[in-house]
């Protein structure tokens, strides 16, 4: 992954539209959601 910086301005990250099917379930967009939020950590 890589990292721009431009300012000093923060950044909002959504993650939406959640949508759930028997593929993408809750369980799907929990371990997917923390995956992002343990990269961004510290880095918005």
């Amino acid at each position: 992954m890589h990292f721009l910086a431009i300012g000093s301005s923060p950044v909002i990250w959504r993650y939406d539209p959640i949508i759930t099917s028997h593929e993408f379930n809750i369980d799907y967009h929990l371990e997917h959601f923390s995956y992002l939020a343990s990269r961004f950590h510290k880095r918005t």
